[in-house]
């Protein structure tokens, strides 16, 4: 059971859930569907839940000759899980993922269906091109959307103005994903030696000079300046994982520019606790990741909770504002939801590997 949860990545699982539930108050709070439904709540959760699982194990299967070489421990390449099963178990996970949010449209479908396509596209590509972390946090913004469209009516159309909301937080959510993802995948390799880690001039193996630009090139130096350079690299992407604090500074300013909503003092009071509390998470990650460019499993990780915590405060803005009392019954409950699922996945974490 262990080896299936650690292909499964299942301590990321409650990001996921927080995900969906945003599109679903989105729903009950702009598009307003005439009846609410329950089961759709449910099958969206399923369905993007399915989809997450799904490209986990397909992740893996993608992998299995890398993992043989660098992480033989894996479930796959350490013979606990056979390919073929993970591959029937992923297939079947994405069946589902995709299928059923057909139930409720051609537009929850549709999502459903490219968030499928894209995460296949991600498993198969994100060996050879750094660019594919933009898939991957496509489908994160999926999860946004897919949320959203499941609880309209099966032939309705979302909110135009509700769909806008749900591709502008997906998106963010999106570019963070991609921020982090980069600062995974970019390593220190032993390829490296025979270039000028300056101006990446090949350099003869006898020879502790290039001759381009006199660099140093002996071991040593090329060890020194690449994780120079290395921490450099990610400290930028580090510092890109703040767009997540984009959200709060735009209703800062659109308070401002159009004065607060319905209970004013209560929508600034979440929007400000919001951004001081989530701001000083990712700053606190940051300093880290830049103190100690090693630790990226410690960054990555606290990247990924992050999430729920950027989840919880969207749907606090929405408890705070919304003009019906389905929407604020609704966000109160997903606030809740999403903090409790913080610190399921932060206590996950510490248990089952989450990258």
């Amino acid at each position: 059971m262990r080896a299936w949860l650690e292909v499964l990545r299942i301590s990321n699982l409650p990001t996921v859930w927080t995900n969906v539930l945003v599109g679903v108050v989105l729903s009950i709070a702009i598009a307003r569907p005439s009846d609410p439904s329950l089961v759709a709540v449910f099958v969206a959760i399923a369905a993007g839940s399915c989809l997450y699982l799904a490209g986990m194990v397909f992740n893996d299967v993608f992998d299995v000759e890398i993992d043989r070489r660098e992480r033989p421990g894996r479930p796959i390449p350490s013979g606990r899980i056979s390919r073929g099963a993970a591959i029937a178990f992923g297939t079947v996970l994405l069946g589902i993922g995709v299928g059923l949010p057909w139930m409720h449209g051609i537009i929850a479908g549709s999502v459903a269906t490219a968030i499928g396509l894209m995460l296949l596209a991600y498993d198969a590509l994100h060996a050879r091109t750094a660019w594919s972390v933009l898939l991957m946090g496509g489908c994160r913004a999926g999860l946004y959307i897919l949320g959203m469209a499941c609880l309209n009516e099966p032939r309705g159309v979302p909110a135009d103005d509700g769909l806008l909301i749900a591709v502008i937080i997906g998106g963010v959510a999106a570019i963070h994903v991609a921020a982090f993802s980069m600062v995974a995948r970019d390593e220190v390799t032993s390829s490296s030696r025979w270039k000028c880690p300056r101006c990446g001039y090949p350099i003869a193996e006898n020879s502790d000079i290039c001759t381009e630009c006199g660099t140093a090139c002996d071991a040593d130096s090329i060890v020194a300046i690449t994780t120079e350079r290395l921490g450099k690299r990610r400290g930028w992407y580090g510092t890109a994982t703040l767009i997540l604090l984009a959200p709060f500074g735009l209703l800062l300013i659109l308070t401002l520019m159009l004065g607060p909503p319905r209970n004013g003092g209560l929508f600034l009071s979440t929007v400000i606790i919001g951004s001081i509390g989530i701001g000083a998470y990712l700053v606190n990650s940051t300093r880290h990741l830049a103190r100690y460019p090693e630790a990226v499993g410690r960054f990555v990780l606290r990247s990924i909770a992050v999430l729920t915590l950027f989840d919880a405060c969207i749907m606090a803005f929405f408890w705070a504002a919304s003009p019906t009392a389905d929407a604020r019954f609704v966000a109160g409950i997903g606030v809740l939801v999403a903090i409790a699922c913080f610190s399921l996945v932060r206590w996950s974490h510490r248990r089952i590997a989450g990258t």
